[in-house]
Order: structure tokens, then C-alpha cells, then sequence
């Protein structure tokens, strides 16, 4: 189990620092502007990031305090590898369908100041160390359901997986929005 908290941490890490490095200077005009309507700026794609992974904290903490039920669905091993699989083959950056957000991951609509970025870098700091924390309810095959619906379950181990294939994926748009919108900006 070591070898995959390793594999996790070490590709937040890269993924982390691609972005900040994407990031590095940009001002909140940058930040905020939308390539196109119904699309997010690269600020609310950070502050998406940053929502799912303190999603999952609580779920932790209700696993540790033993107050955690995984319902009916989490009992049953085919629905919880069906789920995970499925979630994890979305989340992959190669996936060309785009997947309607869940509301509890929706950025607001708002304007962020360029301490986003900071903002995200301290939650990816603390989500990779919260990774190598959950070494033994890794080990014990442990079962969560979804931050989002708790119709929905999975392996903890999938759920990491899941969490650096969506982090890949939203470096891609990242990338492309800045693409889009330094395009936008130097046009004008």
C-alpha cells in the first residue's frame, strides 16, 4: 500500500506544481475571465479542486469517530467496484464527454483574488498528507460513499485514484482556458 500512497502523492504533487507554475503571476482579470459562457474561468476550476477535496475530510473523520454506516449499497461489492470504475473512467483526462459537476462541487459564482492560487496549493499540501494519514484504512479496504450522493460508494483506494485522474483532467482545462483567454485578451 505504500507504493500506491507514494504513486497519489507523488502525482498530486507534479499536477500541483504544473499548475501553480500555469498560475505563477496571473492577475484576477486572468484568473477570472471565462473562455466562454457556461465555462469556468481558472479560478473556479482552483476553487473546484479545492471543494472536492475537503469533501472528503468529514467522511474520514466520521470513519474514525465510528459514527460512519456505508448503507446498503456499500455492503454489496458489485455496486461498489461498478460505481468506483465508472467514476474513475469519467474522471480520466482521455475521457472526451464532458460530466455535469455535482452540486456540492459547483465553485460560486463569484470573483476570487489571485490568493486562489495559494489557497489551492495549502489544500493540495494538506490533501497529500492527509493520503499517506489514511494508510490504515487503506490497508483494511475500507468502503466511502461519495462526498456528493451517499447512493454512491466506493473504495477509499478508488476514491484516491479517482482524485488524481479529476486533478489530470482539470489540469488539461486549465490549460486550455488560459490558452483561450490569453488568445481572448491579446485579440483586443
Amino acid at each position: 500500500m505504500e507504493d500506491k500512497i507514494r504513486f497519489w502523492q507523488q502525482n498530486l504533487q507534479a499536477t500541483t506544481g504544473e499548475v501553480l507554475a500555469l498560475c505563477k503571476g496571473l492577475d484576477s482579470a486572468l484568473l477570472n475571465t471565462r473562455p466562454a459562457p457556461g465555462s469556468w474561468s481558472l479560478a473556479e476550476i482552483l476553487q473546484h479542486l479545492i471543494q472536492i477535496t475537503q469533501s472528503y475530510y468529514p467522511i474520514i473523520d466520521s470513519i474514525r469517530q465510528g459514527e460512519y454506516k456505508p448503507g446498503w449499497l456499500g455492503r454489496r461489492t458489485f455496486m461498489t467496484r461498478f460505481f468506483g470504475n465508472f467514476i474513475l473512467q469519467s474522471s480520466m483526462p482521455d475521457h472526451k464527454r464532458k460530466v455535469k459537476t455535482m452540486y456540492p462541487w459547483l465553485p460560486e459564482e463569484t470573483s476570487y483574488s489571485p490568493e486562489i492560487v495559494e489557497d489551492y496549493r495549502r489544500e493540495r499540501e494538506r490533501f497529500i498528507s492527509f493520503i499517506g494519514d489514511c494508510k490504515d484504512l487503506l490497508e483494511k479496504g475500507t468502503i466511502i460513499h461519495s462526498p456528493a450522493s451517499k447512493r454512491v460508494t466506493y473504495t477509499l483506494e478508488r476514491g484516491f485514484d479517482i482524485i488524481v485522474a479529476h486533478e489530470k483532467r482539470h489540469l488539461q482545462q486549465a490549460q486550455e482556458t488560459l490558452t483561450l483567454v490569453s488568445n481572448e485578451q491579446s485579440s483586443d
